[in-house]
Protein backbone atom coordinates (compact mmCIF):
# COMPACT_ATOMS: atom_id res chain seq x y z
CA UNK A 1 0.00 0.00 0.00
CA UNK A 2 1.42 3.17 -0.78
CA UNK A 3 2.66 5.55 2.06
CA UNK A 4 0.61 8.25 0.89
CA UNK A 5 -2.95 6.11 1.22
CA UNK A 6 -1.35 5.29 5.01
CA UNK A 7 -1.08 9.08 5.91
CA UNK A 8 -4.28 9.79 4.65
CA UNK A 9 -6.33 6.88 6.43
CA UNK A 10 -4.37 8.42 9.16
CA UNK A 11 -4.96 12.09 9.12
CA UNK A 12 -8.37 11.79 7.62
CA UNK A 13 -9.81 8.59 9.97
CA UNK A 14 -11.71 10.10 12.54
CA UNK A 15 -13.38 7.61 14.90
CA UNK A 16 -17.59 8.15 15.51
CA UNK A 17 -18.04 9.72 18.69
CA UNK A 18 -20.06 6.59 19.90
CA UNK A 19 -16.96 4.60 19.48
CA UNK A 20 -15.81 2.69 22.37
CA UNK A 21 -11.42 2.81 22.91
CA UNK A 22 -9.48 0.35 24.38
CA UNK A 23 -7.79 2.28 27.34
CA UNK A 24 -4.24 2.87 26.41
CA UNK A 25 -4.84 3.06 22.50
CA UNK A 26 -4.38 5.94 20.33
CA UNK A 27 -7.31 7.35 18.87
CA UNK A 28 -4.99 7.60 15.67
CA UNK A 29 -4.15 4.42 15.46
CA UNK A 30 -7.50 3.05 16.59
CA UNK A 31 -9.48 4.95 13.22
CA UNK A 32 -6.63 4.10 11.01
CA UNK A 33 -6.97 0.42 11.72
CA UNK A 34 -11.24 1.20 11.08
CA UNK A 35 -10.39 2.17 7.82
CA UNK A 36 -8.15 -0.63 6.88
CA UNK A 37 -11.02 -2.74 7.93
CA UNK A 38 -13.16 -1.13 6.35
CA UNK A 39 -11.44 -0.66 2.73
CA UNK A 40 -13.46 -3.34 0.24
CA UNK A 41 -11.08 -2.94 -2.23
CA UNK A 42 -8.08 -4.33 0.21
CA UNK A 43 -7.49 -8.08 -0.05
CA UNK A 44 -6.86 -9.58 2.93
CA UNK A 45 -3.32 -9.58 2.31
CA UNK A 46 -3.56 -6.01 1.80
CA UNK A 47 -5.61 -5.35 4.58
CA UNK A 48 -3.44 -7.17 7.22
CA UNK A 49 -0.16 -4.88 5.69
CA UNK A 50 -2.23 -1.64 5.90
CA UNK A 51 -2.83 -2.98 10.17
CA UNK A 52 0.83 -3.86 10.14
CA UNK A 53 1.30 -0.10 8.92
CA UNK A 54 -0.81 1.36 11.50
CA UNK A 55 0.58 -0.55 14.35
CA UNK A 56 3.96 0.58 13.53
CA UNK A 57 2.76 4.58 13.08
CA UNK A 58 1.40 3.42 16.54
CA UNK A 59 4.91 2.96 18.10
CA UNK A 60 7.22 5.17 16.56
CA UNK A 61 4.38 8.12 17.54
CA UNK A 62 4.98 6.63 21.16
CA UNK A 63 8.89 6.24 20.73
CA UNK A 64 9.07 10.09 19.39
CA UNK A 65 6.84 11.25 22.13
CA UNK A 66 8.64 9.32 24.82
CA UNK A 67 12.08 10.43 23.47
CA UNK A 68 10.81 14.06 23.75
CA UNK A 69 9.42 13.92 27.27
CA UNK A 70 12.79 12.30 28.30
CA UNK A 71 15.20 14.08 26.46
CA UNK A 72 15.94 17.46 28.96
CA UNK A 73 15.30 15.60 32.24
CA UNK A 74 17.68 12.50 30.66
CA UNK A 75 20.54 15.93 29.95
CA UNK A 76 20.22 17.12 33.59
CA UNK A 77 21.06 13.97 34.72
CA UNK A 78 23.72 13.32 32.69
CA UNK A 79 24.56 17.10 33.57
CA UNK A 80 24.47 16.41 36.88
CA UNK A 81 26.08 13.37 36.94
CA UNK A 82 29.06 15.12 35.03
CA UNK A 83 28.72 17.44 38.33
CA UNK A 84 29.80 14.19 40.60
CA UNK A 85 32.21 13.01 38.70
CA UNK A 86 36.07 13.78 39.87
CA UNK A 87 37.25 16.64 41.95
CA UNK A 88 34.30 18.83 43.64
CA UNK A 89 32.81 21.62 40.92
CA UNK A 90 31.70 24.24 43.09
CA UNK A 91 27.78 25.39 41.80
CA UNK A 92 27.94 22.59 39.20
CA UNK A 93 24.36 20.95 40.33
CA UNK A 94 22.62 24.24 41.11
CA UNK A 95 23.47 25.59 37.27
CA UNK A 96 22.83 21.47 35.86
CA UNK A 97 19.02 22.46 37.74
CA UNK A 98 18.89 26.09 36.74
CA UNK A 99 19.46 24.98 32.86
CA UNK A 100 17.15 22.67 33.35
CA UNK A 101 14.11 24.90 35.23
CA UNK A 102 14.83 27.64 32.48
CA UNK A 103 14.53 25.21 29.38
CA UNK A 104 11.63 23.49 30.96
CA UNK A 105 9.19 26.21 33.24
CA UNK A 106 6.65 23.93 33.79
CA UNK A 107 8.33 21.09 35.43
CA UNK A 108 9.56 22.82 38.26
Amino acid sequence: MPLALLILLVAGAGASPGDEREEGVDPEVAACRQQCARQRQFGEAERRYCLRQCDEYGRAKRQQQEEERQGPERERDWCLHECRAGPPKPGCERRCREAYERGHPRRR
